[in-house]
């Protein structure tokens, strides 16, 4: 079965869903991770997307690049994950539209809507129609936390794929915070096909290999947490 886990950013598939990955290729599975949103390059870069950088220890775009996926590397090394794929797209929050940030704003890139335009949507679907062809089972996030990123993805996808080839990862860190779940996904994940997992010291690893960022996400230090993935594509499994 070749399985494809589609991760916004360089870190989404370990954290969100790196046991099931673990665990499918211990099955025998063929599991592939596409990182979607992989490029940093900005002319003018919003206030959040230099405090982000700067929390990261990076002051460029390039540098970020660089940083983020050698820290992917690792990470996919640590799961035993050998086909990975970046498409080059740009991050949400170094995307720009007539010389301005498409998310000026956290609150922006966080309040739900995908604010870019149909001609850019128009791009990422046909790469990820590409992308996943092939592919017996897809693999994308749930959306919980509102990230354009994470929703442009998961609607796309949902557009593409057949409901009985996918499934949906809770979307960590930010399902560990109520008020960041919508009413249709917590019904979602009651009523599908669900999986927990807990962690093993190799998935723990895998996510703490993104040194950058560990520390920003987990502000009261890392821990262990349970995963959940949902969907129709668990009874082919």
């Amino acid at each position: 079965m070749h399985i494809q886990v589609l991760s916004p950013h360089f870190d989404d598939a370990s954290l969100s869903c790196g046991q099931h990955i673990l665990n499918w290729l211990s099955a025998g599975h063929d599991v592939e991770v596409v990182t979607v949103f992989t490029e940093f390059d900005a002319v003018t870069l919003s206030p959040d997307s230099q405090e982000f950088m700067q929390k990261c220890g990076v002051k460029t775009g390039k540098e970020f690049h660089h940083l983020r996926g050698a820290e992917d590397k690792e990470s996919m090394r640590q799961l035993g994950v050998k086909k990975f794929e970046w498409l080059g797209m740009t991050d949400g929050g170094f995307r720009e539209k007539n010389g301005s940030p498409v998310y000026e704003t956290h609150d922006l890139l966080f309040a739900g809507k995908v604010l870019d335009g149909s001609e850019w949507q128009e791009k990422v679907r046909k790469t990820l129609h590409s992308v996943t062809s092939q592919a017996d089972i897809v693999v994308v996030p749930l959306g919980v936390g509102r990230h354009a990123d994470h929703l442009l993805v998961r609607e796309l996808l949902q557009q593409i794929v057949s409901q009985d080839q996918l499934l949906f990862y809770v979307d960590i860190p930010y399902a560990f915070q109520f008020s960041n779940w919508k009413l249709n996904q917590v019904v979602q994940c009651c009523t599908q096909p669900h999986s927990l997992v807990w962690p093993s010291s190799k998935k723990s690893k895998a996510v703490q290999a993104y040194t950058s960022q560990v520390p920003v996400l987990f502000l009261h230090g890392f821990w262990d947490y349970p995963e959940v993935v949902v969907g129709e594509g668990l009874r082919r499994l």
